[in-house]
Protein backbone atom coordinates (compact mmCIF):
# COMPACT_ATOMS: atom_id res chain seq x y z
CA UNK A 1 0.00 0.00 0.00
CA UNK A 2 1.16 3.23 -1.15
CA UNK A 3 2.35 5.47 1.82
CA UNK A 4 0.15 8.45 2.29
CA UNK A 5 1.06 11.71 0.57
CA UNK A 6 2.24 14.36 2.99
CA UNK A 7 0.84 17.78 2.51
CA UNK A 8 0.59 21.30 4.13
CA UNK A 9 3.29 21.64 7.11
CA UNK A 10 3.81 18.12 7.14
CA UNK A 11 6.09 18.31 4.46
CA UNK A 12 8.96 19.81 5.88
CA UNK A 13 9.18 16.31 8.57
CA UNK A 14 12.06 14.42 5.87
CA UNK A 15 13.64 17.63 5.49
CA UNK A 16 14.29 18.22 9.75
CA UNK A 17 12.99 14.98 11.39
CA UNK A 18 9.69 14.14 12.80
CA UNK A 19 10.64 11.21 15.28
CA UNK A 20 14.19 12.39 16.54
CA UNK A 21 16.34 13.74 19.65
CA UNK A 22 14.65 16.71 19.50
CA UNK A 23 11.14 15.40 19.59
CA UNK A 24 12.04 13.35 22.77
CA UNK A 25 13.87 16.42 24.42
CA UNK A 26 10.48 18.23 23.44
CA UNK A 27 8.69 15.91 25.35
CA UNK A 28 11.09 15.31 28.28
CA UNK A 29 10.16 19.47 28.21
CA UNK A 30 6.33 18.62 28.01
CA UNK A 31 6.47 16.43 31.04
CA UNK A 32 7.96 19.19 33.15
CA UNK A 33 4.50 20.56 33.86
CA UNK A 34 3.00 17.10 35.00
CA UNK A 35 3.83 18.53 38.06
CA UNK A 36 0.20 20.22 38.34
CA UNK A 37 -1.20 16.57 38.59
CA UNK A 38 -0.41 17.32 42.24
CA UNK A 39 -2.92 20.15 41.92
CA UNK A 40 -5.03 18.73 39.75
CA UNK A 41 -5.60 15.27 41.87
CA UNK A 42 -4.20 16.82 45.22
CA UNK A 43 -7.78 17.34 46.76
CA UNK A 44 -7.86 13.78 47.27
CA UNK A 45 -5.70 14.29 49.80
CA UNK A 46 -6.43 18.03 50.78
CA UNK A 47 -10.14 17.78 51.00
CA UNK A 48 -10.30 14.16 52.67
CA UNK A 49 -12.90 13.89 55.59
CA UNK A 50 -11.92 12.36 58.81
CA UNK A 51 -14.23 10.45 61.12
CA UNK A 52 -15.72 13.55 63.20
CA UNK A 53 -18.41 14.53 65.92
CA UNK A 54 -19.60 16.95 67.94
CA UNK A 55 -17.05 19.12 70.22
CA UNK A 56 -19.88 20.16 72.82
CA UNK A 57 -20.38 17.57 74.75
CA UNK A 58 -16.36 16.22 75.19
CA UNK A 59 -15.23 19.74 76.24
CA UNK A 60 -17.92 19.36 78.67
CA UNK A 61 -17.21 15.80 80.10
CA UNK A 62 -13.44 16.28 79.57
CA UNK A 63 -12.25 19.52 80.46
CA UNK A 64 -9.02 20.01 81.44
CA UNK A 65 -8.08 19.08 85.57
CA UNK A 66 -11.14 16.87 85.06
CA UNK A 67 -11.04 13.38 87.48
CA UNK A 68 -12.89 11.65 84.81
CA UNK A 69 -11.29 8.74 83.45
CA UNK A 70 -14.08 7.94 80.43
CA UNK A 71 -12.56 6.62 76.81
CA UNK A 72 -13.50 8.70 74.08
CA UNK A 73 -15.73 5.47 73.04
CA UNK A 74 -17.66 5.92 76.15
CA UNK A 75 -18.40 9.72 76.37
CA UNK A 76 -19.26 9.56 72.29
CA UNK A 77 -21.53 6.45 73.62
CA UNK A 78 -23.43 8.15 76.50
CA UNK A 79 -23.31 12.22 74.57
CA UNK A 80 -24.13 11.32 71.04
CA UNK A 81 -27.25 9.27 69.01
CA UNK A 82 -26.90 6.27 66.86
CA UNK A 83 -26.73 7.06 62.87
CA UNK A 84 -29.28 6.03 60.61
CA UNK A 85 -27.65 2.71 59.79
CA UNK A 86 -27.66 2.22 63.98
CA UNK A 87 -23.75 1.03 63.57
CA UNK A 88 -22.05 4.23 64.26
CA UNK A 89 -22.42 7.50 66.47
CA UNK A 90 -24.49 10.55 64.43
CA UNK A 91 -21.35 13.13 63.12
CA UNK A 92 -23.82 16.02 62.80
CA UNK A 93 -26.01 15.97 66.61
CA UNK A 94 -25.26 15.53 70.30
CA UNK A 95 -27.89 14.64 72.93
CA UNK A 96 -28.71 17.62 75.03
CA UNK A 97 -28.24 16.48 78.65
CA UNK A 98 -27.13 18.28 81.31
CA UNK A 99 -23.25 17.21 81.27
CA UNK A 100 -22.20 19.48 84.04
CA UNK A 101 -24.59 17.00 86.49
CA UNK A 102 -23.26 14.19 84.42
CA UNK A 103 -19.63 14.72 85.07
CA UNK A 104 -20.36 16.07 88.74
CA UNK A 105 -22.02 12.08 89.11
CA UNK A 106 -18.87 10.72 87.53
CA UNK A 107 -16.55 12.75 89.65
CA UNK A 108 -18.70 11.47 92.90
CA UNK A 109 -18.06 7.89 92.23
CA UNK A 110 -20.70 6.68 90.36
CA UNK A 111 -19.78 4.63 87.79
CA UNK A 112 -20.45 4.83 84.15
CA UNK A 113 -22.79 1.87 83.88
CA UNK A 114 -24.79 3.83 86.70
CA UNK A 115 -24.71 7.37 84.97
CA UNK A 116 -25.86 5.64 81.58
CA UNK A 117 -28.63 3.78 83.05
CA UNK A 118 -29.89 6.59 85.21
CA UNK A 119 -30.63 8.72 81.01
CA UNK A 120 -33.66 8.15 80.09
CA UNK A 121 -32.72 8.34 76.32
CA UNK A 122 -36.58 8.36 75.35
CA UNK A 123 -37.13 11.71 76.66
CA UNK A 124 -33.76 13.61 75.58
CA UNK A 125 -33.59 15.73 72.46
CA UNK A 126 -30.95 16.71 70.49
CA UNK A 127 -28.96 19.52 69.06
CA UNK A 128 -27.03 20.37 66.21
CA UNK A 129 -23.54 20.57 66.57
CA UNK A 130 -21.48 24.04 66.59
CA UNK A 131 -17.91 22.54 66.57
CA UNK A 132 -16.35 18.93 65.62
CA UNK A 133 -13.75 17.42 66.80
CA UNK A 134 -11.77 15.45 63.96
CA UNK A 135 -9.66 12.09 63.81
CA UNK A 136 -6.26 12.71 63.41
CA UNK A 137 -4.87 9.15 63.37
CA UNK A 138 -4.23 10.03 59.09
CA UNK A 139 -4.44 13.31 58.51
CA UNK A 140 -3.48 16.53 61.01
CA UNK A 141 -5.45 18.75 59.12
CA UNK A 142 -7.36 19.05 55.70
CA UNK A 143 -9.35 21.88 54.40
CA UNK A 144 -12.58 20.03 55.91
CA UNK A 145 -11.13 20.39 59.78
CA UNK A 146 -9.80 23.71 59.33
CA UNK A 147 -13.29 25.10 56.97
CA UNK A 148 -15.19 22.85 59.09
CA UNK A 149 -17.06 21.73 55.83
CA UNK A 150 -18.78 19.11 57.26
CA UNK A 151 -22.72 17.91 58.08
CA UNK A 152 -24.60 21.16 56.84
CA UNK A 153 -21.59 22.75 55.07
CA UNK A 154 -20.64 19.90 53.54
CA UNK A 155 -21.99 20.81 50.16
CA UNK A 156 -19.23 23.36 49.88
CA UNK A 157 -16.51 20.46 49.19
CA UNK A 158 -19.06 19.72 45.91
CA UNK A 159 -18.47 23.40 45.11
CA UNK A 160 -15.02 23.60 45.77
CA UNK A 161 -14.75 20.36 43.20
CA UNK A 162 -17.23 22.14 41.05
CA UNK A 163 -15.23 25.86 40.67
CA UNK A 164 -12.56 23.74 39.65
CA UNK A 165 -13.68 21.98 36.70
CA UNK A 166 -15.17 25.37 35.87
CA UNK A 167 -11.98 26.74 35.80
CA UNK A 168 -11.03 23.55 33.38
CA UNK A 169 -13.79 24.65 31.03
CA UNK A 170 -12.55 28.26 30.78
CA UNK A 171 -9.05 27.29 30.57
CA UNK A 172 -9.81 24.61 27.77
CA UNK A 173 -12.35 27.20 25.77
CA UNK A 174 -10.70 30.23 25.80
CA UNK A 175 -6.35 29.51 26.22
CA UNK A 176 -7.20 27.30 22.79
CA UNK A 177 -8.79 29.81 21.39
CA UNK A 178 -6.06 32.39 22.28
CA UNK A 179 -2.91 30.14 21.33
CA UNK A 180 -4.82 30.31 17.87
CA UNK A 181 -5.89 33.94 17.32
CA UNK A 182 -3.35 36.20 19.66
CA UNK A 183 -0.58 34.15 22.61
CA UNK A 184 0.72 31.57 20.37
CA UNK A 185 0.97 28.10 21.64
CA UNK A 186 3.93 29.63 23.74
CA UNK A 187 2.51 32.29 25.46
CA UNK A 188 -0.81 30.24 26.37
CA UNK A 189 1.31 28.14 28.03
CA UNK A 190 3.51 30.51 29.85
CA UNK A 191 0.70 32.39 30.89
CA UNK A 192 -1.03 29.18 31.99
CA UNK A 193 2.26 27.92 34.44
CA UNK A 194 2.25 31.21 35.93
CA UNK A 195 -1.57 30.63 36.65
CA UNK A 196 -0.60 27.01 37.88
CA UNK A 197 1.99 28.48 40.18
CA UNK A 198 0.33 31.90 41.86
CA UNK A 199 -2.69 29.71 42.49
CA UNK A 200 -0.81 27.23 43.92
CA UNK A 201 1.09 29.47 46.57
CA UNK A 202 -2.20 31.13 46.64
CA UNK A 203 -4.29 27.91 48.08
CA UNK A 204 -1.59 27.56 50.33
CA UNK A 205 -1.96 31.10 52.12
CA UNK A 206 -5.67 30.77 52.01
CA UNK A 207 -7.38 32.04 55.26
CA UNK A 208 -11.24 31.17 54.04
CA UNK A 209 -12.91 28.56 51.95
CA UNK A 210 -13.94 31.25 49.75
CA UNK A 211 -10.11 32.34 48.77
CA UNK A 212 -9.25 28.96 48.72
CA UNK A 213 -12.01 28.03 46.11
CA UNK A 214 -10.84 31.39 43.92
CA UNK A 215 -7.42 30.05 43.72
CA UNK A 216 -8.43 26.57 43.12
CA UNK A 217 -10.11 27.87 39.81
CA UNK A 218 -7.27 30.08 38.67
CA UNK A 219 -4.91 26.99 39.00
CA UNK A 220 -7.67 24.46 36.79
CA UNK A 221 -7.46 27.41 34.32
CA UNK A 222 -3.63 27.17 33.76
CA UNK A 223 -4.29 23.38 33.89
CA UNK A 224 -6.47 22.60 31.10
CA UNK A 225 -4.94 25.84 29.11
CA UNK A 226 -1.16 24.19 30.02
CA UNK A 227 -2.05 20.41 28.74
CA UNK A 228 -3.65 21.48 25.47
CA UNK A 229 -1.39 23.64 24.05
CA UNK A 230 1.37 21.27 25.39
CA UNK A 231 -0.25 18.27 23.39
CA UNK A 232 -0.76 20.46 20.27
CA UNK A 233 2.78 21.99 20.16
CA UNK A 234 4.09 18.66 20.27
CA UNK A 235 2.03 16.86 17.93
CA UNK A 236 2.75 20.34 15.65
CA UNK A 237 6.32 19.25 15.68
CA UNK A 238 5.69 15.34 15.41
CA UNK A 239 5.59 13.91 11.78
CA UNK A 240 2.18 11.93 11.09
CA UNK A 241 3.43 8.17 11.86
CA UNK A 242 4.53 9.53 15.53
CA UNK A 243 1.97 11.42 16.92
CA UNK A 244 -0.16 9.00 18.72
CA UNK A 245 2.91 7.13 20.14
CA UNK A 246 3.80 11.18 21.68
CA UNK A 247 0.48 11.27 22.81
CA UNK A 248 0.22 8.11 24.79
CA UNK A 249 3.76 8.78 26.27
CA UNK A 250 2.60 12.23 27.43
CA UNK A 251 0.19 10.63 29.88
CA UNK A 252 2.75 8.61 31.52
CA UNK A 253 4.50 11.41 33.55
CA UNK A 254 0.84 11.85 34.77
CA UNK A 255 0.96 8.63 36.06
CA UNK A 256 4.31 8.73 37.71
CA UNK A 257 3.34 12.03 39.35
CA UNK A 258 -0.12 10.54 40.84
CA UNK A 259 2.20 7.57 41.87
CA UNK A 260 4.12 9.65 44.24
CA UNK A 261 1.67 12.13 45.57
CA UNK A 262 0.90 9.46 48.46
CA UNK A 263 4.34 9.82 49.45
CA UNK A 264 4.23 13.17 49.91
CA UNK A 265 1.28 12.87 51.93
CA UNK A 266 2.66 10.24 54.23
CA UNK A 267 5.31 12.58 55.41
CA UNK A 268 3.50 15.81 55.32
CA UNK A 269 0.02 15.47 57.50
CA UNK A 270 -0.86 18.89 57.49
CA UNK A 271 -2.92 20.19 54.13
CA UNK A 272 -0.43 23.62 53.95
CA UNK A 273 2.31 21.70 54.29
CA UNK A 274 1.22 19.74 51.97
CA UNK A 275 0.10 22.38 49.33
CA UNK A 276 3.73 24.22 49.88
CA UNK A 277 5.11 21.07 49.13
CA UNK A 278 3.13 20.91 45.97
CA UNK A 279 3.41 24.51 44.92
CA UNK A 280 7.56 24.14 45.38
CA UNK A 281 7.88 21.53 43.39
CA UNK A 282 5.74 23.35 40.71
CA UNK A 283 8.52 25.53 40.31
CA UNK A 284 10.13 24.03 37.94
CA UNK A 285 7.84 25.40 35.53
CA UNK A 286 9.64 28.48 35.59
CA UNK A 287 12.18 26.98 33.13
CA UNK A 288 9.38 27.05 30.42
CA UNK A 289 10.29 31.29 30.00
CA UNK A 290 13.33 29.87 28.31
CA UNK A 291 13.11 26.51 27.12
CA UNK A 292 9.38 26.02 25.78
CA UNK A 293 9.74 26.67 21.66
CA UNK A 294 6.72 28.29 19.65
CA UNK A 295 5.05 26.69 17.28
CA UNK A 296 6.73 26.92 13.60
CA UNK A 297 3.45 26.47 12.10
CA UNK A 298 1.77 29.40 14.19
CA UNK A 299 4.39 31.57 13.67
CA UNK A 300 3.98 31.13 9.77
CA UNK A 301 -0.01 31.55 9.91
CA UNK A 302 1.37 35.01 11.67
CA UNK A 303 3.76 35.86 9.01
CA UNK A 304 6.74 35.86 11.08
CA UNK A 305 8.56 33.75 9.31
CA UNK A 306 11.99 34.10 10.43
CA UNK A 307 11.28 32.91 13.79
CA UNK A 308 9.81 29.75 12.18
CA UNK A 309 12.62 29.54 9.72
CA UNK A 310 15.49 29.37 13.17
CA UNK A 311 13.29 26.75 14.89
CA UNK A 312 13.25 24.30 12.25
CA UNK A 313 16.85 24.96 11.16
CA UNK A 314 17.79 24.30 15.13
CA UNK A 315 15.62 21.16 15.03
CA UNK A 316 17.32 19.57 11.89
CA UNK A 317 20.58 20.21 13.35
CA UNK A 318 19.44 18.54 16.73
CA UNK A 319 18.31 15.69 14.88
CA UNK A 320 21.58 15.43 12.70
CA UNK A 321 19.97 16.29 9.57
CA UNK A 322 20.97 18.76 6.42
CA UNK A 323 19.94 22.17 7.09
CA UNK A 324 17.16 22.49 4.45
CA UNK A 325 17.70 25.90 2.63
CA UNK A 326 15.02 28.61 3.03
CA UNK A 327 13.37 28.65 -0.49
CA UNK A 328 12.38 24.54 0.66
CA UNK A 329 10.76 26.25 4.33
CA UNK A 330 9.41 29.06 2.52
CA UNK A 331 7.75 27.12 0.34
CA UNK A 332 6.25 24.80 3.08
CA UNK A 333 5.27 27.66 5.17
CA UNK A 334 3.03 29.58 2.73
CA UNK A 335 0.76 26.84 2.83
CA UNK A 336 0.27 27.49 6.94
CA UNK A 337 -0.85 30.75 6.10
CA UNK A 338 -4.88 31.07 6.69
CA UNK A 339 -5.79 33.68 4.34
CA UNK A 340 -9.18 33.44 5.18
CA UNK A 341 -8.62 34.67 8.88
CA UNK A 342 -6.20 36.99 7.93
CA UNK A 343 -7.05 40.62 9.34
CA UNK A 344 -8.27 43.09 6.77
CA UNK A 345 -6.50 46.39 6.82
CA UNK A 346 -9.72 47.86 7.89
CA UNK A 347 -9.63 45.41 10.69
CA UNK A 348 -6.48 46.21 11.85
CA UNK A 349 -6.91 49.85 12.55
CA UNK A 350 -10.43 49.64 14.52
CA UNK A 351 -10.86 50.27 17.65
CA UNK A 352 -10.07 47.67 20.35
CA UNK A 353 -13.60 46.74 21.21
CA UNK A 354 -14.49 46.54 17.80
CA UNK A 355 -11.39 43.80 16.88
CA UNK A 356 -12.49 42.08 19.76
CA UNK A 357 -15.83 41.78 18.98
CA UNK A 358 -14.67 40.24 15.70
CA UNK A 359 -12.64 38.24 17.40
CA UNK A 360 -15.30 36.80 19.37
CA UNK A 361 -17.18 36.07 15.94
CA UNK A 362 -14.49 33.69 14.48
CA UNK A 363 -13.94 32.32 17.81
CA UNK A 364 -17.65 31.32 17.80
CA UNK A 365 -17.44 30.02 13.92
CA UNK A 366 -14.88 27.65 15.20
CA UNK A 367 -16.95 26.02 17.74
CA UNK A 368 -20.17 26.44 15.37
CA UNK A 369 -17.74 24.32 12.77
CA UNK A 370 -17.89 21.30 15.09
CA UNK A 371 -21.27 20.67 14.50
CA UNK A 372 -21.69 22.55 10.92
CA UNK A 373 -22.31 19.06 8.78
CA UNK A 374 -24.37 15.74 9.55
CA UNK A 375 -20.69 13.60 9.90
CA UNK A 376 -19.24 16.09 11.44
CA UNK A 377 -21.76 16.92 14.16
CA UNK A 378 -22.18 12.69 14.51
CA UNK A 379 -18.23 12.89 15.21
CA UNK A 380 -18.37 15.67 17.68
CA UNK A 381 -21.22 14.11 19.80
CA UNK A 382 -19.96 10.63 19.66
CA UNK A 383 -16.13 12.23 21.28
CA UNK A 384 -18.08 14.08 23.55
CA UNK A 385 -19.80 11.22 25.05
CA UNK A 386 -17.25 9.05 25.17
CA UNK A 387 -15.02 11.64 27.02
CA UNK A 388 -18.18 12.51 29.51
CA UNK A 389 -18.09 8.51 30.49
CA UNK A 390 -14.87 8.20 30.64
CA UNK A 391 -14.10 11.18 32.56
CA UNK A 392 -16.87 10.62 35.17
CA UNK A 393 -16.05 6.92 35.80
CA UNK A 394 -12.54 8.29 36.18
CA UNK A 395 -13.03 11.26 38.28
CA UNK A 396 -15.65 9.44 40.09
CA UNK A 397 -12.92 6.36 41.34
CA UNK A 398 -9.90 8.81 41.62
CA UNK A 399 -11.33 11.00 43.97
CA UNK A 400 -13.19 8.24 46.35
CA UNK A 401 -9.47 6.00 46.41
CA UNK A 402 -8.48 7.41 49.82
CA UNK A 403 -12.35 5.95 50.94
CA UNK A 404 -11.89 2.81 49.34
CA UNK A 405 -9.57 1.28 51.94
CA UNK A 406 -8.02 1.72 55.48
CA UNK A 407 -4.76 2.99 53.89
CA UNK A 408 -5.14 5.66 51.57
CA UNK A 409 -1.48 5.99 50.48
CA UNK A 410 -1.51 2.54 49.09
CA UNK A 411 -4.70 2.67 47.66
CA UNK A 412 -3.95 5.88 45.23
CA UNK A 413 -0.63 4.56 44.67
CA UNK A 414 -1.76 1.24 43.10
CA UNK A 415 -4.60 3.53 41.07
Amino acid sequence: MAAKKLEGFDRVFPLIGGQGRYQWILLSIAALASTNNFHHMGYTFLGANPDHWCKDPFEALSSSGSALDWSQEQIKNISIPPDATGTGRDKCSYYDLDYTAIKSKAEFGQSYQDVVTSIDYSTVETKSCSEWLYDTSIYKSTTVTEFNLVCGRRYLVGTIQASYMSGVLVGSLFLGALSDRVLGRRGCILFAVSCIMFGGFGVWLAPSYAVFTLFRFIIAVGASGSFQNRLTIMMEYCGPSSRATFAFLMWIPYCIVYMLMPLYVYFLREWRDLQLAFSTTTLVLISYFWIIPESSRWLAGKNRDEEAFAILERIARVNKRPVPSRDQLAAILESCKDKRDAEKPEETEAPFAKRAFVGFKRLCRNWLNLVRTPELRRRSLILWYIFMSVTLVYYGIAFEAPNLSDNPFVTVFLG
